[in-house]
Parts: structure tokens; sequence; C-alpha cells
């Protein structure tokens, strides 16, 4: 069995996830009073999608300070910022 690093991140897509989550959903089934099982896939039912998660962080930007000075109230500055200050 493959087994990937913990840290690493994938992206993927809607049709994938359902798959996944026929297989738990019919080990979940045979595994009734598994608690853990149903957590987990609590948690993938509720995963935001990227789409989802870029549309937010795009309206929070919005609604919100320019990425500047937010990293100006952090003491933090973009490489090349230097000759700005």
């Amino acid at each position: 069995m493959k087994r990937f690093n913990d840290k690493d991140a994938f992206l993927l897509f809607g049709e994938q996830i359902n798959k996944i989550l026929k297989c738990l959903y019919i080990l979940e089934k045979n595994n009734k009073h598994n608690e853990g099982l149903s957590k987990f896939i609590d948690s993938i039912e509720n995963l935001p999608s990227y789409d989802d998660m870029l549309d937010s962080f795009l309206q929070d930007e919005k609604d919100s300070d320019h990425l500047e000075s937010i990293l100006d109230k952090l003491g933090l500055r973009l490489p090349g910022d230097d000759d700005k200050k």
C-alpha cells in the first residue's frame, strides 16, 4: 500500500471525492459502531471546495485592507519593498 507524506496536500475533484465517499459509506455500513470512521466521513462531506475557499478569500480581501496594509500591520514586507520605505 502506498503511503503519502502526512504534510502533503492534494487537490481532488468532486468526482474523485465522490468515489472515495462511496467506498467509505460501504465500509461504514459494515462497521456501524466505528465512531472515528463516521467522523472522518463527516469531515470529508463538509470540506469546502477550492473554488469556495478562493471566493471567500477574494471576498474577504474586498471587505478588508489591501495585502500591503495587512503585511505592514504584521511588520512584514514583500521582496523588493525595501526601496519603497
